[in-house]
């Protein structure tokens, strides 16, 4: 038993020890408080045999919750590339809450139905939590029973599991209301939803997902903010005239575009320098900057706008 210990806590040196616990018994035994969860292991193992049987299932979980870090990991070596995209995907989201699920689901899934639910799963943590901004502790909860129910073997697939969540779960209308106010300071989790939604567009121009400054194994995209973080005297007369614009637009996803690093440069040049740069660009999202007279509150808005009615369609399961 201390070898496997042992073996444990060396499978878990990039993650935090106690995480995997709670994930452990949430997935086993249903949602657990953290001031709660070493009076309730004593409780279940209270002899030498449960012990032994428990140090053998914590030893095997680790190892799989281990890979949740990595998508490169042996254990995703049985699924798709678009499968490890999702969990590269849920890392970036900071998805602890569907880590339950997934320990679940990895014991009691097929691999068709663990790929749908990884999607599943990004899907919910988008609406719910990255652009709608509701309470992790209902995720939590519900994120803790759909677990359970899993393991028990009473939600054997994805489908199943949307079901199951469906009282948490963000409608296209309410999606699209938050998605359309919608900020984001992280240049990661930007970076994540803006090439989304260009991968949305372009399936909607019927011009297929790639572009030639698209594949990110060849070039590396940056997030431009149109309106500066720092601008210059060439923004000058928009704050003159709207003091406000800074504070209300300067993080709106509809304020922000990709671009290569070869044009990083723009910095905090004008609006008329960027849109020359803007039409030039394969990217749709990123040259439909270019089709605006001037870049003020209007422009951001419909901009945004038409990013939500994109995303209403890019993040969508279908049972």
């Amino acid at each position: 038993m201390q070898e496997r210990w042992t073996q444990m806590t060396a499978a878990l040196t990039n993650v935090r020890a106690d995480n995997f616990l709670k994930a452990w018994w949430t997935s086993r035994q249903g949602r657990v408080q953290n001031p709660q969860l070493f009076a309730r292991f004593k409780e279940l193992v209270s002899s030498r045999s449960a012990a032994v049987e428990v140090s053998r299932d914590l030893l095997l979980t680790s190892e799989k919750y281990a890979a949740f870090e990595v998508a490169d990991d042996q254990l995703w070596s049985r699924y798709s590339e678009k499968a490890r995209e999702r969990v590269r995907n849920l890392k970036l989201l900071g998805a602890q809450q569907a880590h339950p699920v997934l320990l679940s689901a990895l014991d009691k899934f097929s691999v068709r139905e663990l790929e749908r639910l990884l999607h599943l799963l990004e899907i919910l943590i988008v609406r719910y939590q990255l652009v709608g901004g509701r309470r992790t502790g209902r995720l939590e909860t519900a994120s803790a029973r759909l677990a359970y129910q899993i393991f028990k073997e009473e939600c054997t697939t994805a489908s199943q599991a949307a079901a199951l969540v469906k009282d948490i779960f963000p409608n296209d209308d309410e999606f699209r209301e938050d998605f359309r106010t919608k900020q984001e300071t992280n240049n990661q989790k930007a970076r994540y939803l803006l090439m989304s939604l260009e991968i949305q567009a372009r399936r909607r121009a019927n011009m297929g997902t790639a572009a030639a400054e698209f594949d990110p194994s060849k070039i590396s995209l940056t997030v431009e903010h149109i309106f500066p973080k720092s601008p210059g005297e060439d923004w000058r007369d928009l704050q003159n005239q709207d003091p406000e614009f800074a504070d209300d637009y300067t993080y709106r996803l509809g304020n922000l575009c990709l671009l290569t690093d070869v044009n990083r440069a723009l910095g905090n040049k004008a609006f008329d320098r960027k849109k020359e740069t803007f039409a030039k660009s394969g990217l749709l999202l990123t040259r439909s900057a270019s089709e605006f007279a001037q870049w003020d509150r209007i422009a951001v808005e419909n901009r945004q706008e038409r990013m939500a009615r994109l995303a209403v369609t890019f993040w969508r399961f279908d049972s």
